[in-house]
């Protein structure tokens, strides 16, 4: 029978003396705080965090995990907003867990446009779907790669590149 557990708060987690292996570990990084407004009223929202998830984590029973639980930004008062914390499992840092997921950035001020999410590139463990996307067309997305169910996993400073050949209308992906 599957367990599920949902840590929202503190800054470790004890293993169960049953468990070796977690199905698996999903974490969203905090949202970022609302933006202050402008003189007619507007405001600007903020950047929701970021989601990762790692499947089929080896775990050690009865052990300490380190984990940090994202905390919102804070709203802007006369200024920018705070942008929310990471969130992560299994690690001293962002860095160094095994599933981890940026926090969303904060609004602007004044009723500027809204914070970004949490960047997906900073998070950490496998993901499945690379999304291919043109910032400038009015229907940005405009088709997906799909890893299977064991995703890809990029180590820090490494990178994902997809190469698009107009002559043969197809795309590659190293």
């Amino acid at each position: 029978m599957a367990t599920t557990v949902f840590i929202v708060s503190g800054t470790s987690y004890v293993v169960p003396a049953n468990c070796s292996l977690a199905d698996s570990v999903e974490v969203i990084g905090a949202g970022g705080g609302g933006g202050s407004g402008n003189a007619s009223g507007s405001f600007s929202g903020a950047g929701g965090g970021a989601y990762s998830k790692i499947t089929s984590l080896a775990l050690t029973p009865s052990a300490s995990v380190t984990v940090q639980v994202g905390a919102g930004g804070a709203g802007g008062g006369a200024g920018s907003a705070g942008t929310g914390t990471d969130a992560w499992f299994n690690g001293a840092s962002l860095a160094a867990s095994s599933v981890g997921a940026k926090g969303g950035i904060g609004g602007a001020a004044g009723g500027a446009p809204g914070g970004a999410g949490g960047a997906a590139s900073g998070g950490i463990g496998p993901f499945r779907y690379a999304i291919l996307y043109n910032s400038s067309a009015s229907n940005k997305v405009f088709g997906y790669y799909d890893y299977g169910a064991s995703g890809l996993t990029l180590a820090s400073g490494e990178s994902l590149t997809v190469d698009f050949d107009a002559a043969a209308g197809a795309f590659t992906i190293s």
